[in-house]
């Protein structure tokens, strides 16, 4: 049933945008793609007819589904054929939108064949790609999983624009694979969008205050604030304002649209905890470079007490124990308690007992979130500051619902 549905879908799809011919920005990368999206979006909305992928709507049904303006109808029959009926109904008349922003993610080798057979971009933003990208247990290896997502890149047109982070060597690459217009970001000093300066701020009642940075793009420099939090925020920022110059917006415009974005759920999310903590819920998902970029916030943030609470990291395959055994390693040099929760995290804990915590003391091991969740309210003390990361199949909000005011 679902083969026959994700071929309906397709099929829908490519009748709709031939019907309707919106501009297409689609986003990969194996950090960063859902937020900048959301910021591509924030940057937009004002401006133009534009609609985006649902929370991560990312796969051979997701990218559809945007396309066709219908949500997911899930295991209910019924309810996919009302939805398909209500595509029928849009293909006669709707106010279709002029510009989609799409999510394009890959899980395996063709998965970007199939979605561009579907919807080919206009604009192509790459965010991050890690050593070990997440996702990347049936790849043969990070090389591959590069190839894969470059697919993204080459389907541009010569007329179109391409965008790159080029702090990543894996991403800046991508520039000679493709012969449309590239635009690109970072900290680095050849990006053409150069991140300057950032500033991180918690005020002092201990609730989240903003990010501030400068952003310049020939020769223009223009503050930017967020209400979001950590670099990968910035990056999401960043490759909004280069889609906004790609449409003909200026800096400052797109700066003020930019305050309006939101961090998407469990997304280094700034939570008000028990006894006065503070909650960084970061646990949508994780792969050792978004786990390396949350390790950065907790290390950056000050706090009477780092508390850092760790799931298994998913999908990652043969890279999985030495992944894990390097969060330990960094997490043991500035972090006060470390928990960790399911069998890949054990690794953690074991780089930790190696660099002086002890179990029962400052390390403490839980096979999954509803133990945790049972036992969490125990270990929090005032001003806390706690960290929550790990793989979606984890479940930690389980955990972090128990320590919520």
């Amino acid at each position: 049933m679902r083969k026959i549905l994700q071929k309906i879908l397709k099929i829908a799809a490519k009748l709709m945008l031939l019907r309707y011919k919106p501009k297409i920005i689609a986003v990969t990368g194996s950090v960063g793609k859902t937020s900048a999206k959301d910021a591509i979006y924030a940057v937009l909305e004002n401006d133009f007819n534009v609609r985006k992928s649902e929370k991560s709507f990312n796969n051979e049904i997701g990218v559809p589904l945007t396309i066709l303006g219908i949500g997911s109808a899930g295991k209910n029959v019924f309810l996919w054929i009302w939805n398909l009926l209500k595509v029928i109904s849009y293909f006669i008349w709707t106010k279709y939108p002029k510009i989609l922003v799409l999510e394009f993610g890959v899980d395996k080798p063709g998965d970007m064949d199939y979605l561009l057979e579907i919807a080919k971009p206009d604009i192509a933003v790459v965010t991050a790609i890690g050593d070990i990208p997440a996702h990347i247990e049936k790849f043969s290896g990070s090389a591959e999983v590069v190839k894969e997502k470059s697919k993204l890149v080459k389907a541009v047109s010569k007329d179109g624009i391409v965008i790159l982070n080029c702090d990543y060597d894996s991403v800046a690459s991508m520039e000679h694979r493709t012969r449309a217009r590239v635009l690109t970001y970072g900290f680095l000093s050849e990006a053409k969008l150069k991140i300057h300066k950032s500033d991180t701020g918690i005020q002092e009642s201990g609730i989240f205050l903003s990010s501030s940075f400068k952003v310049e793009y020939e020769g223009s420099v223009v503050p930017v604030r967020l209400n979001a939090f950590g670099v990968p925020s910035i990056y999401a920022a960043v490759a909004a304002c280069a889609v906004g110059i790609a449409l003909d917006m200026n800096l400052v415009e797109i700066s003020q649209a930019l305050l309006k974005n939101k961090t998407p759920k469990s997304r280094m999310n700034i939570l008000e905890g028990i006894h006065h903590s503070v909650i960084l819920d970061d646990s949508y998902n994780a792969s050792p470079e978004s786990m390396k970029e949350a390790l950065n916030s907790l290390k950056n943030i000050k706090a009477k007490r780092k508390v850092a609470v760790f799931g298994s990291m998913l999908e990652i395959g043969r890279y999985s124990e030495d992944s894990h055994r390097d969060v330990g390693k960094v997490a043991s040099a500035f972090c006060d308690l470390i928990i960790t929760v399911g069998d890949k995290a054990i690794f953690i804990a074991d780089e930790a007992l190696k660099n002086g915590f002890k179990k029962g003391e400052n390390l403490f091991v839980f096979e999954n979130s509803d133990e945790l969740a049972k036992k969490i309210k125990n270990f929090i003390k005032e001003d806390d500051l706690i960290l929550f990361k790990g793989s979606r199949g984890v479940k930690l909000e389980t955990a972090i619902k128990e320590v919520l005011t």
